[in-house]
């Protein structure tokens, strides 16, 4: 199927990507028939797939898993994320996609997935739990791991506690 945002492309619905064959016009004038190819992806520092496309002589970058999400997955309700069923953010094949809300990927009302997590900063030998709230990013440092995740487990408790709070009101 072709990709809407980069008319150039075919996505397939296990995520592989392909540049259509068409000819390309240089500056110079010359006239060069480009055939298809697949498009290389590489993961990103957040750990989804990523394809770098050519929208307009511009290189644009795209997760994997949204474009197969926007080209194969129904959509009525204009939900603006898609979520990985299973949490694996490398598994992009359309049974393991889904359309969510923020807040539903984010505070993770699927317990699969790990409420935030925690990084060590070795020059300082402290810990950084970090989480994200409806789009807000929580952190506070501590000096064992153990306090980390204890302040984590309570603020994925409050949260839970709180969603709980208005789905009965």
């Amino acid at each position: 199927m072709e990709i809407s945002s980069a008319p150039d492309y075919i996505i397939h619905e296990n995520g592989e990507i392909w540049s259509k064959e068409r000819l390309v016009q240089y500056e110079n004038g010359r006239i060069h028939k480009r055939k298809s190819q697949l498009i290389k992806s590489c993961v990103n520092s957040v750990g989804y797939l990523q394809v770098s496309l050519q929208v307009d002589k511009k290189q644009q970058n795209f997760t994997v898993h949204r474009l197969v999400a926007i080209a194969f997955i129904p959509n009525p309700e204009n939900l603006p994320v898609v979520n990985h069923k299973d949490c694996d953010k490398l598994n992009n094949s359309i049974s393991n996609l889904e359309w969510c809300t923020n807040m539903y990927n984010n505070q993770s009302i699927n317990t699969n997935k790990n409420f935030g997590y925690i990084s060590k900063n070795k020059q300082c030998n402290t810990y950084r739990a970090k989480y994200n709230s409806n789009g807000i990013t929580h952190h506070k440092s501590f000096k064992t791991e153990i306090e980390a995740e204890i302040w984590l487990t309570e603020q994925e408790i409050k949260i839970k506690c709180n969603l709980i709070n208005q789905l009965i009101n």
